[in-house]
């Protein structure tokens, strides 16, 4: 969502405005820790979109 509209919609919402205070800060994390503590690997990204796209159509969540 553009800069101008969330600044824009934090007058008539509170989460917005929550929102609006982050805009331009640059946020630096990484899955480093969960990665060697715990073994997390993520899994690939074409991957989940397929299983996402698939879920999808079984729930009929397209309203197809």
């Amino acid at each position: 969502m553009p800069d101008l509209v969330v600044k824009l919609l934090a007058h008539l919402n509170p989460q917005m405005a929550m929102v609006r205070l982050e805009l331009g800060r640059t946020r630096l994390v990484d899955s480093g820790k969960a990665r060697t503590q715990l073994g997390w690997r993520p899994r690939p990204t074409e991957e989940t979109i397929l299983d996402t796209a698939t879920a999808l159509i079984a729930d009929d969540a397209l309203g197809r």
